[in-house]
């Protein structure tokens, strides 16, 4: 507490597999070695994906096309069963805020964000940033950020059954404390003996748990 005086963090959806990038700077004719610059969001709010070749050649493709299409396909296991996707232990998280079936954007917007103040220090933090000017806010609701993030409730929905299915191979897994998982799972209803089943059957096949997505 006295050398850290406020967290932030971000809504987090997972982190894919590095081939798949791989993958993506592929269909440019490009390998790892001569891509100069990959940014998978910006220039905007989603923002495209810009890939910049090291002989000067850009190449683009939307947010939709990266996200949905390609970097959602292949998921460390590690981050399916991450209890704590909206920074629930820090001061502020912060997210995207658009609404949409999936949870994905599929056109440029104004670039307005979710912010969560979760203790008192980050709400005091807000309320003195937003009377200096330096940010302009709105209310939200808690329903608001289900539609915006709807993967998100969804995976908390899951964590339980998958560390159930990883407990029943007799895997090693993370411990957590404080983060609602059985009611969260029992908000789920049957989608807790589907992911239950999914786990305990990939982890079946043989693979190790840095293996499966």
């Amino acid at each position: 507490a006295r050398l850290i005086c406020l967290t932030v963090a971000f809504f987090c959806a997972g982190v894919s597999s590095l081939r798949i990038s791989e993958g993506i700077v592929g269909k440019y004719g490009l390998r790892p070695e001569d891509v100069k610059v990959l940014r998978y969001r910006g220039h905007g709010c989603p923002g495209a994906t810009h890939i910049e070749a090291k002989d000067g050649r850009v190449f683009t493709q939307t947010y939709d096309d990266t996200w949905s299409e390609e970097l959602n396909q292949e998921i460390q296991f590690r981050c399916k069963i991450c209890a704590d996707g909206t920074g629930e232990q820090a001061d502020i998280a912060c997210g995207d805020a658009w609404i949409g079936a999936d949870g994905y954007a599929y056109a440029e917007h104004d670039g307005w964000n979710s912010i969560i103040a979760r203790t008192e220090a980050g709400d005091r933090l807000l309320l003195e940033m937003e009377a200096a000017g330096a940010i302009a806010t709105a209310p939200n609701t808690t329903d608001d950020l289900g539609r915006m993030q709807p993967h998100q409730v969804e995976r908390k929905r899951a964590v339980l059954a998958r560390l159930a299915g990883l407990a029943l191979r007799l895997q090693p897994r993370p411990r957590y404390a404080g983060f609602r998982l059985v009611a969260n799972a029992w908000t789920g209803g049957e989608m807790f003996w589907e992911n239950l089943r999914a786990t305990f059957r990939r982890v079946g096949r043989g693979g190790k748990q840095r293996d499966l997505s």
